[in-house]
């Protein structure tokens, strides 16, 4: 890593905040794509055609895209961030492929989401948690609609500033009252797998 790298991710640990919306087109950007691989990241989450998906953190709607693909009704995919922008450029993604009638989008912010308890299968937390200022808040709202057998799916990608260490991420979600599952992926894009403790 580079200073300004290793400057920018010492700011962001100190004062989370989210990706700015004036590099939106690096969340887009092929090399991200090849990394995440969100195909093979919903598979690996086990996504199914009925579930009802949660993508908090939306961004540009790579992964909620790609997840309402495989989606039938009354299958649903909410996807939801903070910032106008993002929104606005998952909305044109969404509807450029003609799945509106698969996804709602809110702009809110996590720890306040205007879902009903236990109303989620599968929550996607890619590359989220580490720019959010209060992350207990939002683990434990988190927590607050996944069903109990449902799973939350914490990604997180080596080459953003907010970037946490899988040890961070198991600590804070088990902390949050969630329970360790599984942990895949690879040093540049994470993928832990955690249930909801009953």
């Amino acid at each position: 890593m580079t200073g300004l790298q290793l400057s920018l991710r010492a700011t962001n640990h100190t004062h989370p905040r989210p990706w700015p919306i004036q590099l939106a087109t690096v969340l887009d950007h092929p090399l991200r794509r090849q990394i995440l691989a969100p195909v093979d990241l919903l598979g690996l989450c086990g996504v199914t055609a009925t579930m009802q998906i949660l993508d908090a953190g939306c961004g540009t709607g790579l992964l909620a895209a790609e997840a309402a693909c495989m989606l039938v009704p009354p299958g649903r995919l909410i996807a939801v961030d903070c910032q106008s922008g993002m929104i606005e450029r998952a909305r044109r993604r969404i509807a450029a492929g003609g799945l509106n009638d698969r996804v709602t989008l809110y702009q809110v912010g996590l720890h306040q989401l205007p879902l009903a308890e236990e109303s989620i299968d599968l929550v996607l937390l890619v590359s989220t948690l580490g720019e959010v200022a209060d992350k207990a808040a939002t683990l434990a709202e988190l927590r607050r609609v996944l069903r109990p057998e449902g799973r939350l799916v914490v990604t997180e990608e080596l080459l953003s500033p907010a970037s946490l260490s899988p040890g961070s991420v198991r600590r804070w979600a088990e902390e949050a009252g969630f329970r360790f599952g599984a942990q895949s992926g690879s040093l540049l894009a994470n993928h832990q797998i955690f249930f909801p403790v009953k």
